[in-house]
């Protein structure tokens, strides 16, 4: 399976920081067990390899909100249909490669402008996370 990452992911993938990837489903479902072929600069003629070490071990449904205004910041995720505490969404961060949750909110919101009300917002339904270790949430 071929995975491309941001450059910024490339220290948190080789030193086991970053141990899950979210993306949207596809139209084949990768197989438990394939081999995961991770690339910075994808499709470019910047394009370097992460690594080809790891497998798939599992897969798991996210689905989540990030919202933001000028003095509020709200990130709901669910896993599998339950709801992660804080504790778990700290740790579901920090899992994804992020140093906190402005630096993650700020991944998922770039491009999106703020709304007549003052807020930017996404909503991701249905989106697959892919474990390389055994952890779970």
């Amino acid at each position: 399976m071929l995975l491309g990452f941001k450059k910024q992911f490339t220290g948190p993938i080789l030193d086991g920081t970053k141990i899950f990837t979210i993306r949207e489903k596809r139209k084949i479902e990768p197989k438990i067990g394939e081999k995961l072929h991770m690339y910075s600069g994808l499709r470019t003629k910047h394009t370097e390899l992460i690594s080809k070490e790891h497998t798939l071990t599992g897969i798991q449904t996210v689905n989540m909100l990030v919202s933001k205004s000028i003095n509020r910041l709200k990130v709901v995720i669910y896993v599998d249909d339950s709801c992660l505490t804080e504790t778990q969404l700290k740790m579901f961060i920090q899992s994804d490669g992020f140093e906190n949750i402005e630096e993650f909110s700020d991944f998922w919101l770039e491009g999106i402008f703020y709304n007549k009300y003052g807020y930017r917002s996404i909503v991701k339904n249905n989106f697959v996370m892919y474990h390389w270790t055994g952890f779970r949430f």
